[in-house]
């Protein structure tokens, strides 16, 4: 068995594409979408990303990388009928790598329907229900509150910092840090880079923000994933949210456009049923302590 590790080569964008796309076909990526995102990634970050090759063709990969506090995130890419083989060994490697800078715990995302579950299982990892998965279904979108204009942000400074304001404070309610200027340009703005007309807002006549919604484009562009939708309180419960996910997903035009739903949040189904929405699965969190 061989390995070769990551050196943000042409080869590497293109083994780590091929690979991702296979284990998640309905969020392809591009060897130029992820070379455009390496761009973006600080490099001081510590980061793991080993290959397994054979034959001369990547086959196999784990990456690890820190997160927050001892919190590192673990992805593990094999073919099903190769896992067996690949994973324990890449498993091990990554440990002893991830222990070395910091790690305390790992947590990798995967669907309930990953076959990857039992492996992980057996591998000691905890399983923790994390979201539910729903897809947009085409219909008219819901029709907008009186006295509420929905605007897409694009490269308005103005509308820009409207959005980083009620994004921030989404994260506040959500007991999460703010968004520094650099941040919110790093996972907001330039999250949108291929899609840019599919960050909103929700204004009054008097151009005051009410609320917004951010989709997030994969960069084939067959999939956009909403990363934020958020209501201030004297609006909620009077159809903003659903405006915004219902006109942000007809606006996309795109194959599939998805939200996935922390599990803290499972009384806004009834909100993203009214946007158009329907439960496709469930994602999960596979957790395992390294300390």
């Amino acid at each position: 068995m061989k390995y070769r590790d990551w050196t943000a080569s042409p080869q590497d964008f293109e083994a780590l594409a091929r690979l991702n796309t296979m284990q998640y076909p309905d969020a392809p990526l591009t060897a130029g979408g992820v070379a455009r995102d390496w761009g973006f990634v600080d490099p001081r970050r510590p980061t793991l990303i080993r290959f397994v090759v054979q034959d001369g063709s990547e086959v196999a990969l784990v990456e690890t990388y820190p997160r927050t506090g001892g919190v590192f995130l673990l992805e593990l890419i094999a073919p099903a009928q190769a896992l067996a083989q690949y994973g324990p060994e890449l498993l091990n490697q990554a440990r002893q790598w991830a222990r070395t800078h910091g790690a305390e715990r790992w947590e990798l995302s995967l669907r309930r329907s990953d076959e990857r579950t039992t492996w992980l299982q057996g591998q000691g990892f905890r399983l923790l229900s994390r979201s539910t998965e729903w897809s947009f279904q085409p219909a008219p979108a819901p029709s907008i509150p009186e006295g509420i204009i929905l605007t897409p942000v694009r490269d308005d400074l103005f509308l820009q910092e409207d959005l980083h304001t009620l994004l921030n404070a989404a994260r506040e309610e959500a007991l999460l840090t703010p968004f520094t200027p650099e941040e919110f340009t790093a996972e907001v703005l330039n999250l949108g880079v291929y899609r840019p007309e599919l960050l909103w807002l929700a204004q009054t006549p008097a151009g005051d923000p009410v609320g917004c919604a951010c989709l997030h484009v994969w960069d084939a562009g067959q999939h956009g994933e909403f990363s934020w939708v958020h209501v201030v309180p004297s609006w909620r419960r009077k159809g903003v949210g659903a405006a915004l996910l219902g006109q942000v997903s007809q606006e996309s035009n795109l194959p599939h456009v998805s939200v996935n739903l922390p599990e803290p949040h499972r009384h806004l189904h009834g909100l993203l049923q009214t946007a158009g929405f329907r439960q496709q699965g469930e994602w999960l969190t596979a957790e395992l302590k390294l300390t």
